[in-house]
């Protein structure tokens, strides 16, 4: 129309540099240029994300708090069950001891562990003569099939049961047994004082000896076949080369693990052969042993020309029945 300016349409703008999409070119557009993000750019944070990733943080840590306490629970009560341990409650004990929960094979070991140590730092408690059997031998014979099993934790292992990892305890402290006692430099400078260091091997050897004991009692509750006393006989005595003779503390662990089941090996074949062997003993290198252990090795087969009498005399055990 006359008398009015002509109005110029402006090109609407691009929208790829609006919201950042990416478009065709139409016509004479331009294609968009495509922005490369870059590496210190802020991140929107997704909340929920972070929530769900702080909850699952916090229930690992309340579970692993709350595995922490039953575990400190349960041998906390082991201990305690045990310093109050004597002849007339045993049975009692047994049963407060089979009333702990134990949730995993850990556990379970770590309990067995505290009652075997306590076994062997008390060497009186399996004394035949004192308590009349009523033993840590007995307590582990009454809980063997009280406590739960709990299956392997890899692959080709074996479950882990109670008299399993019982005789797993026996058989490392077994294998850990010192090949003399002579004090070693370690423990020289550890106990500079002669009267604390003597104290200490006697300590190990009480411990040793009554490791011996044990494995005895648990024989006799029919929870060690007599292969397996064979087995650690030859350990201990076996001659293993021409002219070598055994420790004098091998020969004691002997004569302390014959002397509490040597009744029973004489009603066999395989125990009757392992009673002979012992006797070749005698003949073979008595000579270079010292009194003490002459005297320890003639009492024991003395102890066999009569019968077992000494040992008969407890031989009415009073074994707890698992319930």
């Amino acid at each position: 129309m006359p008398g009015k300016k002509s109005l110029k349409r402006e090109e609407a703008p691009d929208r790829a540099n609006v919201f950042g999409t990416e478009m065709k070119n139409k016509g004479s557009r331009k294609e968009a240029q495509v922005l490369k993000p870059s590496e210190n750019a802020y991140k929107v944070k997704d909340k929920a994300n972070d929530r769900m990733e702080e909850l699952e943080r916090h229930a690992r840590v309340w579970c692993m708090l709350d595995h922490t306490y039953h575990a400190s629970y349960a041998l906390c009560t082991a201990r305690s069950l045990l310093n109050k341990i004597c002849p007339d409650n045993l049975a009692k004990i047994v049963d407060q001891l089979a009333n702990i929960t134990l949730h995993n094979a850990e556990e379970l070991k770590h309990v067995i562990q505290i009652i075997f140590k306590k076994a062997l730092a008390e060497p009186h408690y399996c004394d035949w003569a004192k308590l009349d059997c009523a033993t840590y031998a007995d307590m582990v014979y009454a809980l063997k099939a009280r406590y739960p099993e709990f299956p392997p934790e890899s692959e080709g292992e074996k479950p882990a049961t109670f008299t399993r990892v019982l005789l797993n305890n026996c058989q490392n402290e077994f294998e850990n047994m010192p090949s003399t006692f002579e004090a070693t430099d370690e423990e020289r400078i550890k106990f500079p004082n002669v009267e604390d260091l003597q104290l200490e091997l006697k300590r190990k050897k009480d411990m040793m000896l009554a490791n011996m004991k044990f494995i005895g009692h648990l024989f006799l509750r029919q929870l060690l076949a007599v292969k397996v006393i064979g087995q650690v006989v030859h350990d201990l005595i076996g001659i293993k080369d021409g002219n070598s003779v055994p420790e004098e503390h091998m020969i004691e662990c002997v004569c302390q693990l014959l002397e509490a089941i040597g009744h029973t090996l004489d009603e066999n074949t395989h125990g009757e052969n392992l009673m002979n062997s012992f006797q070749a003993l005698q003949s073979q290198c008595l000579s270079a042993f010292s009194k003490r252990i002459r005297f320890a090795i003639e009492d024991l087969l003395d102890l066999r020309k009569n019968k077992w009498q000494k040992m008969l005399a407890c031989t009415s055990r009073r074994i707890l029945v698992a319930k």
